[in-house]
């Protein structure tokens, strides 16, 4: 089990659920107060920052790359 994060997020039906606590002192619980079949996501929040630094990632790598082959093929 993971210990309790405020940074967890619960989403059922795309709706946050705000009842988050504690179970067992250290772990994380949400209570859904719903019957039947309903879609539910659990989300990390600082996950979102790792996701935007890939992509930022990716567009110097890009950029480096671009300006490089125009070193290359072009300036030299």
């Amino acid at each position: 089990m993971e210990n309790f994060d405020s940074n967890w997020e619960v989403y059922v039906d795309n709706e946050k659920s705000e009842q988050h606590g504690t179970v067992f002192s250290y772990a994380n619980k949400w209570r859904i107060n719903k019957i039947g079949n309903f879609d539910v996501i659990v989300k990390y929040k600082p996950q979102d920052f790792v996701l935007e630094g890939m992509k930022v990632t990716k567009v110097a790598i890009l950029i480096i790359s671009l300006i490089s082959l125009l070193y290359l093929f072009i300036w030299k």
